[in-house]
């Protein structure tokens, strides 16, 4: 009876433990599209992992993690892990490109703002196109 009682514990418990959690893959790019390694975290389990060569990652999270990109020279970039989240994609700008740390009026900063999201959608679309995401 206990023996029964431990493994029908076990059984229920076993999938609140693991629940939700997946591996989530991608690839890293910089501006000029060519592969980057960086650091990939999630300081929701304090774990790190470095992208490869090829700016390719592979690690465990939950949906509602938190991932941050960054490397030396790049603005940070961070994405939230979703519920069918497996695949996460990320270009990092050079710090110089976006004007990090600029001092801007507000009317300057939506210029500057504008024109960096229409950068990002242009690196994007041209990544897409030239299917640079491929693992």
């Amino acid at each position: 009876m206990i023996a029964r009682t431990f493994f029908l514990f076990i059984y229920l418990l076993g999938p609140l433990i693991c629940c939700g959690q997946i591996v989530v893959q991608g690839r890293v790019l910089n501006e000029d599209l060519k592969p980057l390694v960086c650091a990939v975290a999630n300081p929701s389990v304090s774990e790190k992992v470095l992208t490869d060569n090829n700016g390719d990652f592979s690690m465990k999270s939950k949906p509602g993690d938190t991932l941050i990109f960054s490397g030396i020279g790049f603005t940070d970039e961070i994405r939230i892990v979703g519920n069918s989240t497996k695949k996460i994609n990320v270009i990092l700008m050079n710090k110089q490109v976006n004007c990090l740390g600029a001092v801007w009026s507000k009317k300057e900063y939506k210029r500057a703002n504008k024109r960096i999201n229409a950068l990002y959608r242009k690196l994007y679309a041209t990544a897409n196109k030239q299917n640079l995401w491929e693992l």
